[in-house]
């Protein structure tokens, strides 16, 4: 099992892409971009000002899968040899219960909190698997 220190959900949508990174269940802050890649780049830029300790070995990136809308960011992600764990949106809503109220921000954050929760349920990330589920995981092996 690999150890997390940074999890970061990702809310994705066409245009915009919504960051939250949680340490130890709490959220450290939020960071929206331009879902394209010199927009993508600024948030980590910005991660590494907030979070000097946060590296692509030791973070989590969550976000559920939004079909394209996604491409940008995982190739960016696989290029650097990220972790990340692409969930069902049923999945993660489930997770939470009955919940009120809605947008980016709160969406990217509730992502990032089910990382956190759920982080003993990862399994099988590795360096060439830029695209892995839980759920998933559990069927392969």
């Amino acid at each position: 099992m690999e150890i997390f220190n940074f999890f970061i959900g990702i809310d994705i949508s066409k245009v915009t892409l919504d960051f939250a990174v949680v340490v130890a269940n709490k959220m450290l802050f939020h960071f929206q971009s331009s879902n394209d890649k010199k927009d993508i780049e600024s948030f980590f830029k910005h991660l590494k000002i907030q979070c000097p300790n946060a590296t692509f070995a030791n973070s989590l990136y969550c976000m559920e899968h939004t079909g394209i809308y996604t491409n940008h960011l995982l190739n960016f992600l696989h290029s650097k040899q990220a972790k990340v764990w692409l969930e069902h949106p049923i999945h993660i809503k489930d997770s939470l219960g009955m919940i009120r109220g809605k947008n980016d921000k709160v969406d990217a954050q509730r992502i990032a909190t089910y990382a956190y929760k759920n982080r003993d349920e990862v399994r099988s990330l590795t360096r060439n698997s830029r695209i892995l589920s839980a759920k998933n995981s559990r069927r392969q092996e």
